[in-house]
């Protein structure tokens, strides 16, 4: 593990020049924490994370994703990679995500793609389209969330191309 920590930092106002995937906290490899940090009016996403056994928890996300839709405050993308494992995503406090009041095609925890094998639990999420969203990966694990003033709660997307998926595995 890499064992790089962002712990109790105030960040907001980031990706004015370029919006799109300027992240706030960008976590990459193995073992990154982000921890107690305030993470305010971004553009696009707060938090993104790829690879294995991060930490992100006890952080505060709100007023993000101001400029984008389908786009998430804490967001992950795999494609191809099944080994991208063991990431926690908890006790974070996520609100106001998309443009205000009614926000479009935005998810306050996104899982995209192929993402798996990743523990979204102890998690408040408040005003978002959709408060948490997983597409095609396996083996996530949504435990004890609380959602509210969400169009939707949560949404996994599936397709019969995906073989169990689409059964409802």
């Amino acid at each position: 593990p890499a064992t790089h920590v962002v712990d109790n930092c105030l960040i907001h106002d980031c990706g004015k020049v370029t919006p799109n995937y300027r992240p706030a906290i960008q976590l990459n490899g193995v073992g990154c924490r982000a921890t107690h940090n305030l993470i305010h009016d971004m553009r696009h996403a707060a938090i993104i994370f790829h690879g294995n056994d991060h930490y992100i928890g006890w952080n505060i996300v709100h007023d993000t994703c101001t400029e984008n839709w389908d786009a998430g405050a804490i967001y992950t993308y795999t494609e191809d990679d099944w080994g991208n494992r063991g990431t926690v995503v908890e006790y974070n406090t996520v609100f106001m995500t998309g443009r205000q009041p009614r926000a479009s095609t935005i998810f306050s925890i996104y899982l995209d793609g192929y993402s798996c094998g990743t523990t979204v639990r102890h998690n408040i999420v408040n005003r978002g389209t959709i408060g948490l969203f997983t597409q095609f990966g396996h083996c996530n694990a949504f435990e004890t969330n609380l959602v509210v003033n969400c169009s939707r709660s949560m949404q996994r997307s599936c397709s019969e191309v995906y073989g169990d998926c689409a059964k409802g595995r």
